[in-house]
């Protein structure tokens, strides 16, 4: 075990909540920290979570399926299961932004893409680095950096579906 490895995905992971308490105070209108949902929303929020955590079981089951066939994936162990979770937070994020339900009633949009901008490039750097120094690919395997990898994908696909949403959404006022 590598404590330093795992020290430091944890304190990732705690700076992470701290900024996301930040981030949510800076993209609400109100400054509160918590997003206002009416009951249409937040119906529709619940088949969200419903849909992302049949795709991580679908995901993780697979993987299983995977392992005891012994098929191996030229990634790390740890970044197989990140992987599970982060497609699940995609379908999550995917599903409520495609049906209006992403944002609350006191966000901010504009702010919303300014952070994804900001948080997709705050974890291209780490890839970039690690591409450069040759430590993306480690013994054949994708290590540590490829988590941050598969987090610009995502910011890439939630973008490009708010960037689609809003001229589909345009387009329709138009019509109206």
């Amino acid at each position: 075990m590598n404590l330093f490895k795992s020290g430091g995905f944890a304190m990732g992971l705690v700076f992470g909540l701290v900024l996301v308490v930040i981030l949510f105070k800076l993209i609400n209108k109100d400054h509160k920290m918590l997003t206002e949902y009416d009951e249409r929303q937040k119906a529709i929020r619940g088949r969200a979570y419903m849909y992302s955590f049949y795709a991580i079981v679908f995901y993780e089951v697979f993987m299983v399926l995977m392992d005891m066939a012994e098929v191996t994936f030229p990634v790390e162990d740890y970044l197989i299961h990140f992987i599970g979770i982060l497609f699940g937070c995609t379908v999550l994020g995917a599903y409520s932004i495609w049906t209006g339900v992403y944002w609350g009633l006191n966000s901010d949009r504009k702010k919303y893409a300014v952070i994804f901008l900001i948080l997709g490039i705050f974890n291209l750097v780490p890839v970039l680095g690690a591409y450069k120094s040759g430590e993306m690919i480690v013994d054949g395997r994708f290590s540590t950096p490829f988590m941050n990898l598969i987090v610009v994908i995502m910011m890439l696909v939630l973008s490009g579906e708010m960037i689609l949403k809003l001229i589909l959404d345009a387009r329709a006022g138009e019509e109206d």
